[in-house]
């Protein structure tokens, strides 16, 4: 049925691994109706829903809380792989990362539990070995990051993520939760722009179905004019 009356379920459960994690999500009672919805399910049910259906209390760290550190852990790595692109990280960058996003929090708290019940208990962040961390599957760090560019980031920054497709799935993830990108759009129509530009910002459309009517055909007004622009001669966009 979910496959039948939503597009993103019928295109994402294509991959074994979504099919798998929907089937889960909806034995637990979760019913996904988008890609996003279904990590965001996941996560819900790793960092605290779980137990609460089994009766067991592990510590005293939220949800909320784990769900921050992992968002900023996450956009941490995204960020750093320069040159080479990177999904693996050490204990050091988890706890650079501790220090960073938790604030007060962060005093009150012992780093070393809370990585454990990430790693152990939830999951969520898997040992690689050799020192070595991630969060298993590189998707899995991609909507985290997306978590965190929807939550911490302006307009204006996300512009230039657009241009780097290090970027594409984190932006995906990003117009799925936002659920309407007309202002990315209204920002971009101040400047020219390009057609590979109009082309992803129509992909991330695809994510984001709350999107201003008007701002979508002005995007297909500029990728029009591009086009014709392009298949006349050259001229920069």
């Amino acid at each position: 049925e979910l496959v039948k009356q939503h597009k993103d379920i019928n295109l994402h459960t294509r991959v074994p691994l979504l099919a798998t994690i929907v089937a889960s999500l909806i034995e637990n009672d979760y019913i996904p109706t988008t890609k996003a919805e279904i990590y965001q399910h996941r996560l819900r049910l790793l960092l605290g829903d779980w137990d609460r259906v089994k009766g067991v209390r592990r510590t005293e760290i939220s949800p909320q809380i784990k769900f921050r550190f992992l968002k900023r852990l996450a956009y941490d790595v995204h960020s750093s792989a320069r040159p080479v692109r990177k999904r693996m990280f050490k204990k050091e960058n988890m706890l650079e990362t501790y220090n960073q996003a938790l604030g007060i929090h962060g005093y009150r708290l012992d780093f070393d539990q809370l990585a454990n019940e990430l790693l152990v208990a939830a999951g969520v962040i898997v040992y690689e070995g050799d020192e070595n961390y991630s969060f298993g599957h590189l998707t899995f760090q991609e909507h985290l990051v997306g978590e965190y560019l929807a939550d911490n980031m302006q307009v204006k920054d996300i512009v230039s993520y657009l241009d780097n497709d290090w970027w594409d799935e984190p932006l995906k993830f990003y117009a799925g939760i936002k659920g309407d990108i007309t202002p990315l759009i209204d920002l971009c129509e101040e400047h020219e722009i390009t057609v590979s530009l109009s082309d992803k910002l129509f992909d991330l459309v695809n994510f984001a179905p709350y999107t201003s009517a008007v701002a979508i055909e002005c995007l297909a007004e500029s990728r029009k004019i591009g086009r014709t622009e392009k298949d006349v001669g050259p001229k920069s966009l």
